[in-house]
């Protein structure tokens, strides 16, 4: 079998991108039930409590750390497998942090390090590549080939949270997580942009137009581009288009379903009023009036 990596870099076109519906093969789920690439970490990270081992599991994510230090690799690809079975990566990510800046000067660091890039290029596992990244994050900027493992690897849903991990640490972290959300189409995108801060005018346009939607659910994005993208000072120079894109993301914050929406919004009765105006001043089509009332009804 194919090193993850090997098998997101074949698939990948000249541009970086994945084909619409590539999907690694899966290990069999009890019940046949099957998640889209990135749907189960993305559901445990939105919709269950915040986990803080104690205890023997506790113990065990230390014995990881220190069976790594002690440079047993496969010993602790075995652990990290099992472990994973009881506790996400995706979930431990904080104790994980935590127990290795705690436990710094006992641990040999350059074992650690090199788990983490050797994993990350040659690992089979799933499990054990999202503990690899997730130690690399916390180690100074890497090397350019390293970063592009990050890059490629992060091109995939599943992975994309733990590659934002790591660019959040690089010099150039905005333009890294950019990168991430536009190569992805649904959890890695939601991921990326929840990370984003949009400073930047040619992200926050590309945030309203094109990064607000997902192949899951736009409202776990929604609340997150309304607030990068600074709708009510734009509300007074949109044109025609970008009008109608606040509009729909209007329609996606009022939703809210799953996350937080417009609920979260201070004076939704004069952000209505606002965009009613807009609507006038540019002159779209009745219809788009007609959405707003419906989805601030």
């Amino acid at each position: 079998m194919k090193a993850i990596l090997e098998q997101i870099a074949e698939a990948m076109d000249q541009e970086g991108n994945l084909p619409e519906g590539f999907s690694l093969k899966r290990r069999e789920i009890e019940g046949g039930l099957k998640f889209a690439p990135g749907a189960e970490d993305g559901i445990l990270l939105f919709h269950t409590p915040e986990v803080k081992l104690e205890g023997t599991d506790a113990d065990k994510l230390f014995e990881i750390i220190k069976t790594i230090s002690s440079g047993r690799y496969e010993d602790a690809d075995d652990m990290i497998s099992h472990f994973s079975g009881k506790y996400a990566a995706i979930k431990i990510y904080s104790d994980l942090r935590k127990m290795i800046l705690e436990h710094l000067p006992s641990l040999e660091q350059n074992n650690l390090y090199k788990y983490s890039y050797i994993r990350l290029g040659l690992s089979q596992d799933r499990d054990v590549l999202k503990y690899a990244m997730m130690l690399l994050s916390l180690f100074k900027e890497p090397k350019e080939d390293i970063k592009n493992t990050v890059r490629i690897v992060g091109t995939y849903d599943e992975f994309t949270y733990f590659a934002v991990l790591n660019a959040l640490r690089w010099s150039n972290s905005e333009e890294e997580i950019y990168s991430l959300a536009k190569r992805t189409q649904g959890w890695g995108r939601i991921h990326a942009i929840a990370h984003l801060k949009g400073e930047r005018e040619d992200i926050r346009k590309w945030l309203l137009h094109t990064g607000r939607k997902n192949n899951v659910m736009n409202q776990y994005t929604a609340l997150a581009v309304y607030k990068m993208t600074k709708v009510e000072e734009r509300l007074e120079t949109c044109d025609a288009e970008e009008l109608k894109d606040i509009i729909e993301l209007v329609e996606d914050l009022a939703k809210e379903g799953p996350v937080e929406g417009i609920s979260a919004i201070d004076k939704v009765g004069l952000l209505g009023s606002q965009i009613a105006r807009a609507i006038d001043r540019v002159g779209i089509e009745n219809e788009w009036k007609d959405r707003l009332i419906e989805a601030l009804r």
